[in-house]
């Protein structure tokens, strides 16, 4: 399940979608760019909510939606991106830092608790 789609994306952000999915100029949008940009952003946002939450989540909450659409309208601009989308990308990748730290929480069933141990392991050699 992606976490924004790409109806997301053009209310969000208008005509600048369609351009930006037409990579060769034709007026037309090029198979496969959003779907690709889209599982890339998915893939950053599931690294910060793994271990906090279990994936998939349950529901997407607005938060999320928003976070993905910043993130994969950056990643659709590609090297390109000017300082406004920039600045929205990496204000969504703060806010993924705070969620995975505990300091937002999501409104979402299937909360990771972490365990009590250091995750530390060791044995001695006899």
């Amino acid at each position: 399940m992606a976490y924004c789609a790409q109806e997301d994306l053009t209310k969000r952000f208008g005509t600048e979608i369609a351009e930006l999915l037409d990579r060769d100029n034709n007026d037309a949008e090029d198979a496969g760019v959003f779907d690709s940009a889209a599982a890339d952003g998915d893939a950053i946002i599931d690294g910060y909510l793994a271990g906090r939450y279990q994936l998939p989540l349950s529901s997407t909450p607005p938060l999320i939606v928003q976070i993905a659409c910043d993130i994969t309208r950056y990643l659709l601009w590609d090297d390109r991106a000017p300082d406004e989308v920039r600045k929205r990308y990496d204000d969504a990748i703060s806010k993924l830092k705070d969620i995975s730290k505990g300091v937002i929480k999501l409104a979402v069933s299937g909360v990771v608790t972490p365990s009590s141990g250091s995750g530390v392991s060791t044995t001695t050699r006899t």
